[in-house]
């Protein structure tokens, strides 16, 4: 009897373990071994592992019929033998020989074809059953993107985009040499969109300009957006701005302070560190104004400089009464020539200070807030309604239903006379009606500058809400702690958490006995609030913190995933889970899929984490094994991980972060035909 085998070189030994064994074997078996080429055998052996249909998954719409499955990489002549469908009413055979089938689709729904072929050419291992997954929608609806394999002669790729939370973006298939087409940018909330990349390291964007030979899969990158609050401190409401990571806030118009001159913006509400608008913006801020009561010769205007502006000097010749050419009006506010249907016009008297342009407002809208007038010798006080400067308007509370003038209102600078040294000038004083012989006028504890400057409180009326509470008794920010209480302590009456630690100012103080104007009491790194949380002494510095963060749970998902891991000071707080929002990768329909896919991410490096997912024990069948996967970037591919259950807790352990998911690991693999390796030492998946 002879046999056929290879002699396989060093260069040459893809199947060289299978090739020894059956080596082995026919010299054992004392009989004579011819020498075939090497080419002979690599083909033969290759015919039935490489052998398979052209697709491995189809959508097709209902009424569709047609459809060919074909065999690829036939080098052995396989022949098709038989062809079932898992669900006749779903997709039957509408034709078949013996290279290829034609399919219909009846109904939506989904269904499995087999195809079972076989060759003569092979003796042992010659029949194999290959499958492909049918997918049935309805004449209306989009179909799924699919793997394309070589059709009409063309290769063709998917390009699949991943993005990382964002919302999906569709796949495309791109024949080869073709270029892809840049999507519309997607939206991830939180985030700006910063581009796609071929690899999630990747350094540079992907050019879409490039010939694409492969399947690639795009990835989404994002710069984190934070909020920058400004607390004006009794000041005009300055919007909030969203910034990206790694760049600068934009400075603000500067905010307006009856009686006050704006000095800057501060980070902490101290006001001892002034802000530096050029630096990176790295997580969310909130700016503090810093006031001064206007007390200088000369005053500081809203941009920063000194002094006024040509034509705008008190006592020149533009005058300083209200009907004063000097601010361009040179009116009484009567003439409404060319003013249109439906809107007002709102004229500015600077009553000796710079011109301040007039204003055409539609019927019920407010009026901008304009800028600061200049006069020198003088601060600024306001805009009024009436030529006494008697009453104040409000720019943020009243809309605009007739015609109106505005009255500029001024304190001289001049005088820097301070009789009661309460931090107010007696022309400061005069202005608020304040005694200027009393530091607190009204008796409540707190000084004349105290309410002007830092609660915004009316210095002549104890109890400025009528409440029956003193303004020194009440709680302005509602922490816990009186006005006069944290005055004294110097604390920011008029936030409740004023190093920002996620402790109130009353449980800092009468509770955990932290400082609350350093949000770090102890300096090792994690805030005050943290170490609360994770029951570690805020007052003891620690090198090492065990955490364990729960994802909050969802109406909707079916599982809740954990963390536990030790991390130094620095990396608690960077800890986070966050949903994977990928249908291409994750979707609901997916066999085994028991809840949503996770982002665990910490900054720096770890050396063990355990990561686990609570489910529903009530939904899974008897046989169900639920199982956590790691999903690999760079392989596209699912991997498992050693899972261990406890109830209805399963639990890995990790030495980095990714993406995982929990899987019923049965019903997941069922979906596979399960191959033998011809090295006999592995298998794999099909």
């Amino acid at each position: 009897m002879y046999y056929d085998c290879a002699i396989i070189t060093k260069e040459e030994n893809d199947e060289k373990s299978f090739f020894k064994k059956a080596l082995a074997v026919i010299l054992a078996s004392a009989v004579t071994v011819s020498v075939t080429p090497q080419s002979n055998v690599t083909t033969a052996l290759s015919a039935r592992r490489y052998v398979s249909l052209n697709t491995t998954f189809k959508t097709l719409k209902t009424g569709q019929k047609g459809y060919k499955l074909y065999l690829k990489n036939n080098t052995s002549d396989w022949k098709i033998r038989q062809v079932t469908t898992s669900d006749k009413s779903i997709c039957t055979v509408y034709g078949k020989t013996e290279s290829d089938v034609l399919l219909k689709a009846k109904k939506e729904g989904r269904a499995t074809v087999k195809v079972r072929i076989d060759t003569k050419k092979r003796t042992k291992n010659n029949t194999k059953t290959l499958k492909c997954r049918i997918n049935v929608i309805s004449q209306t609806q989009d179909p799924a993107p699919e793997v394309p394999s070589e059709q009409d002669g063309k290769s063709k790729y998917v390009v699949t985009f991943d993005s990382d939370g964002g919302n999906a973006v569709s796949n495309q298939t791109v024949v080869h040499g073709e270029t892809v087409k840049k999507p519309e940018v997607p939206v991830k909330q939180g985030y700006t969109f910063n581009g796609w990349y071929k690899d999630k390291n990747s350094e540079s964007g992907y050019d879409f300009t490039s010939a694409v030979t492969e399947n690639i899969t795009l990835y989404a990158r994002w710069n984190k957006n934070y909020t920058i609050t400004f607390q004006t401190n009794g000041g005009n409401k300055i919007e909030d701005q969203t910034v990206e990571s790694g760049k600068t806030v934009k400075s603000p118009q500067d905010p307006v302070k009856t009686g006050c001159t704006f000095v800057g913006w501060y980070l902490d509400s101290q006001l001892k560190q002034a802000y530096d608008f050029s630096a990176p913006v790295t997580k969310n801020i909130t700016l503090y104004a810093r006031w001064k009561v206007v007390n200088a010769s000369t005053p500081v205007n809203s941009s920063g400089s000194t002094g006024g502006s040509s034509g705008s000097t008190g006592g020149n010749s533009n005058g300083s009464g209200n009907n004063n050419t000097g601010n361009g009006n040179n009116n009484t506010g009567n003439d409404n020539t060319n003013i249109p249907s439906g809107s007002y016009m709102v004229k500015f008297h600077s009553n000796g200070g710079s011109n301040i342009a007039d204003q055409l407002v539609k019927e019920g809208a407010y009026v901008n807030v304009p800028d600061i007038p200049l006069r020198n010798g003088y601060a600024f006080a306001g805009w009024y309604t009436d030529a006494a400067t008697t009453k104040l308007f409000n720019f943020w509370e009243t809309t605009v239903n007739s015609n109106l003038q505005l009255y500029a209102c001024w304190v001289d600078t001049n005088d820097k006379t301070d009789t009661d040294g309460d931090g107010l000038t007696d022309a400061l004083e005069e202005f608020y009606k304040t005694d200027k012989t009393k530091p607190d006028t009204d008796g409540d504890g707190l000084s004349d500058y105290e309410e002007v400057v830092l609660l915004g409180t009316d210095p002549t009326n104890p109890d400025t809400n009528g409440n029956g509470i003193p303004d020194g008794d009440e709680d302005t920010d509602g922490d816990g702690l009186s006005n006069l209480h944290e005055i004294k302590l110097g604390t920011n009456p008029i936030a409740k958490d004023t190093d920002e630690d996620g402790l109130t100012d009353a449980e800092e103080v009468n509770i955990h006995r932290t400082d609350p104007k350093l949000a770090d009491t102890d300096q090792d790194g994690v805030s005050d609030g943290k170490e609360v949380e994770l029951g570690t002494n805020p007052l003891v510095a620690e090198s090492q913190f065990t955490v364990k963060l729960t994802s909050e749970p969802t109406n909707t998902d079916t599982v809740v995933p954990t963390v536990e891991m030790n991390l130094s000071g620095e990396q608690v707080e960077t800890l986070c889970i966050t949903p994977i929002e990928n249908d291409t990768f994750f979707p609901e329909d997916m066999p085994g899929y028991m809840g949503q896919a996770y982002d665990f991410h910490v900054d720096g490096n770890f050396q063990d984490a355990l990561i686990s997912f609570q489910f529903d024990p009530s939904t899974l069948g008897p046989d169900a094994e639920p199982t956590i996967y790691h999903f690999d970037d760079k392989q596209q591919l699912l991997e498992e991980m050693p899972t261990t259950i406890n109830g209805n807790v399963a639990s890995a352990h990790v030495s980095h972060f990714s993406g995982y998911i929990l899987i019923d690991k049965n019903a997941h693999e069922e979906t596979f035909e399960w191959i033998e390796n011809w090295d006999g030492d592995h298998k794999y998946w099909r």
